[in-house]
């Protein structure tokens, strides 16, 4: 019977980094086992099939039975890629665990250090996991003390986030791009939004050039106004208030994740608080400015180019976003991790030696 590889992480919700760095984690195993069947868990039925079609069978979380099902017929479960790893996990994940199948945590991030329940959902998970790979030093840091100490569990691997593979050269562009993650409206006041929103226009003015406001998660054009949840469009056209007539700006509603790649493809600056915005670009040779999310700051610092990052919501000034935008940018991933993947399906034992 061919491998059947179950798939849960933050799917099926429209986030560019997590659906497709799903996706770039089925080519990998398919490099394994080239007739590997593949299950996904996921939030939007209409959106898994957009975004998953290639996947054997498809599933929403919220469907006791079916899920049920799908997990007794999984050889593996694949738990992330995406940033999982904390106390609060992926709504589902508790029951998945509960049937006892072989667990391999990819491509992890880390909010926060675990706390010290030894019964938190996130070090149960941990530690039932065969095997766990983590995309920066921070994550390993976390995931590494959480397993300290119990028998039988062996420290993580650190290989290159997904999104790596996602990797864009065009070193002839000459266009730029930002990206303001909806997170800045959910977790920080209006004077802040406001004051990030018009240090970027600064910024962006000071370097000068065309602009394109690319979100990695948004709703269609005619849906703009629906909700502001996970939509970075809304985002830039309030940016775009801040902006004025100073310079080019166009705020995309792109097609589809094809389309955002492409367009990063044309871009040779990439400002962002959204960590998988700025992974390709990196990836492939190019400047990108992190600024905001902490977790940017940590990427930034583990791939060493700490310069990158141009601070946090309250503290990044434009001048800081302009001396960013002109660091050394050799940013080197760590490998893609073909061979960890094959030794934990080894561990798994789906896959002989």
């Amino acid at each position: 019977m061919p491998l059947t590889v179950l798939q849960h992480g933050w799917f099926g919700t429209r986030n560019y980094g997590d659906e497709e760095s799903a996706q770039i984690v089925r080519k990998m195993i398919r490099e394994i086992v080239p007739d590997a069947r593949f299950i996904v868990l996921g939030a939007n039925q209409e959106f898994l099939a957009r975004a998953h079609g290639d996947a054997d069978e498809l599933a929403l979380r919220g469907d006791y039975e079916k899920v049920h099902a799908l997990v007794k017929k999984a050889d593996v479960i694949v738990y992330g890629p995406g940033t999982v790893i904390g106390d609060e996990l992926v709504y589902r994940t508790d029951d998945l665990l509960m049937e006892n199948k072989p667990l391999i945590v990819w491509g992890a991030g880390a909010w926060a250090p675990l706390g010290d329940d030894p019964g938190s959902l996130g070090r149960r998970l941990l530690r039932r996991a065969i095997g766990v790979s983590v995309r920066d030093e921070y994550a390993w840091d976390v995931v590494d003390n959480a397993l300290c100490g119990y028998a039988g569990t062996r420290p993580p691997a650190l290989v290159a986030d997904p999104m790596a593979a996602e990797a864009v050269e065009n070193p002839s562009a000459h266009r730029h791009a930002v990206c303001v993650s909806w997170h800045l409206a959910a977790r920080e006041s209006a004077d802040v939004q406001n004051k990030v929103l018009e240090t970027l226009a600064d910024a962006m003015a000071a370097i000068g050039g065309t602009w394109f406001g690319v979100p990695a998660s948004w709703f269609p054009g005619d849906q703009l106004g629906v909700d502001t949840f996970d939509n970075d469009a809304w985002m830039h056209d309030r940016l775009r208030q801040f902006i004025g007539d100073r310079f080019e700006f166009e705020s995309l509603i792109p097609k589809s994740f094809s389309a955002v790649r492409a367009i990063l493809a044309i871009s040779d600056l990439m400002v962002t608080s959204r960590l998988h915005m700025g992974v390709p670009v990196l990836a492939g040779g190019r400047r990108a400015v992190y600024f905001g999310q902490e977790k940017c700051r940590r990427m930034a610092e583990s791939l060493d180019v700490p310069g990158i990052y141009a601070g946090g919501y309250t503290d990044m000034t434009a001048e800081s976003i302009v001396e960013a935008s002109t660091a050394e940018c050799r940013a080197v991933f760590p490998d893609r991790g073909l061979d960890i993947m094959r030794l934990f399906l080894e561990r798994a034992g789906v896959v002989r030696e």
